[in-house]
């Protein structure tokens, strides 16, 4: 995922940009599984919002527009 960090919606996240590559078969990323692996991605994300609510909130703000260093 790209972007800032924001809180996690576990209520219904938007899966409509999710992509799954095979990387054994495909480590360029040509192959986009996601469209015909949709149960795939759905239980990748619930693993990645369950992860993600063990986390730590960050002690830090966005700062810089939440872009980084100098705004980039």
């Amino acid at each position: 995922m790209e972007g800032p960090l924001l809180v996690a919606d576990t209520t219904s996240p938007d899966l409509s940009g999710a992509q799954l590559f095979n990387l054994a078969n495909d480590v360029g990323e040509h192959h986009d599984l996601a469209a015909t692996n949709t149960k795939k991605v759905t239980e990748l994300t619930d693993d990645w919002l369950r992860w993600n609510k063990e986390m730590a909130k960050p002690l830090w703000g966005p700062g810089a527009g939440g872009r980084g260093r100098g705004g980039e």
